[in-house]
Parts: structure tokens; C-alpha cells; sequence
């Protein structure tokens, strides 16, 4: 039951975010909540209740595989920071402190993917890739704000190199669009606007510190390339999930009522409408380009 209140979170939370081309303040801090709630029960499910089965075989790519709950909560936990840090470059934080959330969302869905890694290439190929594809997006933001951060210390050397290197991560990651695209049932992420919207500030920030340089510092680019540096805020945990206490009516004497031994011996008839399930509708969600200028969007 927590798995699928967890995966309902997390539908809500892409009806939201696909709802309005520019979504507001309210839409944005439920989508942050929805997902980070949702992160904290798949990690309950991870950490409490699949420690609960025993000799339960199980298919290898079934959603109460721990593989694949990992995979689901790396995926709330780098989704709902991307509200964090679209917030951050709205609001023109430090760059410093942009660049170290972009490098843990990064982080979040490059972990999210080695969870898959000795699954099913056929079942979860495609995921897989979406998490490539997000984590060399935000290691090129990361980079990107990086260079700016070393250029307002007048570090051009630095600055170059770290320019440099989100431009070859872009380019990566532009490969990786190109490869996602070509899935099955995918769509075309080298056209969506988070896509366009930062292979521009990407060019924008290279050309900036290139000029710069080229008329101020005239420097040549640094040899080793500085490590990124970890957030000291703007980070939030999953959200503890604590189970509600179980209802006094299941008691001792409840369970004992129901005694399946009457049953023993009697003969089993088949309920042939039992097995005529129908599919379940979902509600669509919106998957092509919003009309949006806002670097606010939730992929």
C-alpha cells in the first residue's frame, strides 16, 4: 500500500508540474512536496517492510525489487531538488551555491541509474537513460556555475577550464538525447526547453568567460580541473514516513476469527469473471513543449 500512495505522489506531482505552462508558487511547492514525501515512503518501503519478506521469489524487475525502490527515490530526491535549484537561479543566488545543488541532483540520478545497472537492458533501458540524460544535465550546470564562480574571483584560469568542461558534458549529454529519442515510447528531450534553455546558458557562460580573458586576464586555461563543491544548504532529506498505529479492532482475537481451515476439503470453484481485469485509465499527462520562458520546469 505505501508503494503505491508513493507512486501516486509522484503522478500527482507530474499532473501538477504539467498542468500550467507557467506553474505558480502554490503548484511548485506541491509538486516539492508531493515528490519529497514520496522519496521518504519509497525509503521507508527500502529501509523497513521489503526486510519483512522472506524466501519471497520475485520477478527481477518487480516494483518491490530494493533495486528498483532505490531507483525510484534517487529519482524523487533529484526531482524535487530541481525545484530547489530552478528557485535558486530565479532568485540569482550565489553562484557557488547553485553550482553544489546542481552537482547533487547530478549525484541523486547518477545513483538512481547505478541501481538499474544489473537489471534488464530490455525492462529498464529507457529509465536507465533518463537518468544519464538528467545527470549530465545538471553536472554541465554545475560546471557552468562553477566558471562563473571563478570568474568573479578573477580566477580566469580556472574559469576556462571549468567553462570548458560543461561544454564537453553538454555535448554528452547531448548524445545521450539522441540515443533516448530513439526509444520506444520516448519522447525528444534535445527540443524540450529545459534542454534548449541550458545548451544556451552553457554557450552563453563559455563565450562570457572567453571574452573576458581574452580583453582582462589573458590567461590560458587551467591544467587540472577544480572538484565541485558540496552544498552547505538547500539540500533537504527525504521526509520521514511514519506509518500510522495500527487500529485497535485488528486484534489477536480478529485475526483468530478468520479461520481458513474451515475451508479445508471443500471444493474450489473458479470465478471466471475473477481474471477479466480491466486496464486501468490514467489521466494524461502532457509530455510535449509549454509555451514557458521559465527556467521553472519540471521534467
Amino acid at each position: 500500500m505505501t508503494l503505491n500512495v508513493a507512486m501516486w505522489y509522484t503522478k500527482h506531482a507530474a499532473y501538477v508540474a504539467s498542468k500550467s505552462s507557467t506553474p505558480s508558487d502554490k503548484d511548485a511547492l506541491d509538486v516539492h512536496k508531493s515528490l519529497r514525501m514520496a522519496a521518504g515512503m519509497f525509503k521507508h518501503v527500502m529501509d523497513v517492510e521489503i526486510r519483512k519478506l522472506h524466501e519471497v521469489k520475485l520477478p527481477p524487475c518487480s516494483d518491490i525489487n530494493e533495486k528498483v525502490i532505490a531507483a525510484y527515490y534517487y529519482s524523487c530526491m533529484g526531482e524535487f531538488h530541481e525545484i530547489t535549484v530552478a528557485r535558486a537561479m530565479n532568485a540569482k543566488q550565489d553562484n557557488i551555491l547553485i553550482s553544489s545543488i546542481s552537482n547533487q541532483i547530478s549525484q541523486y540520478f547518477e545513483m538512481g541509474g547505478q541501481q538499474l545497472s544489473t537489471l534488464d537492458e530490455k525492462i529498464v533501458g529507457q529509465w536507465r537513460m533518463y537518468f544519464g540524460l538528467k545527470s549530465k544535465f545538471y553536472l554541465a550546470e554545475a560546471r557552468a556555475y562553477q566558471a562563473l564562480d571563478f570568474l568573479k574571483k578573477n580566477d580566469a584560469p580556472n574559469a576556462l577550464k571549468s567553462a570548458e568542461e560543461a561544454s564537453k558534458v553538454q555535448q554528452q549529454a547531448a548524445s545521450f538525447c539522441e540515443q533516448y529519442s530513439k526509444t520506444k515510447g520516448a519522447g525528444s528531450p534535445q527540443r524540450h526547453p529545459f534542454f534548449l534553455q541550458l545548451d544556451s546558458m552553457i554557450r552563453r557562460v563559455q563565450s562570457t568567460v572567453e571574452f573576458e580573458n581574452n580583453i582582462i586576464h589573458h590567461k590560458r586555461a587551467a591544467t587540472d580541473l577544480q572538484p565541485l563543491e558540496n552544498p552547505v544548504h538547500g539540500i533537504l532529506p527525504a521526509e520521514e514516513y511514519i506509518p500510522a498505529k495500527l487500529n485497535s479492532l485488528f486484534s489477536a482475537n480478529t485475526y483468530r476469527a478468520f479461520d481458513i481451515g474451515r475451508n479445508v476439503g471443500k471444493q474450489y470453484k473458479e470465478d471466471k469473471h475473477a481474471r477479466e481485469v480491466k486496464e486501468a485509465r490514467e489521466m494524461p499527462i502532457p509530455q510535449g513543449m509549454p509555451p514557458s520562458e521559465s527556467s521553472c520546469i519540471i521534467a
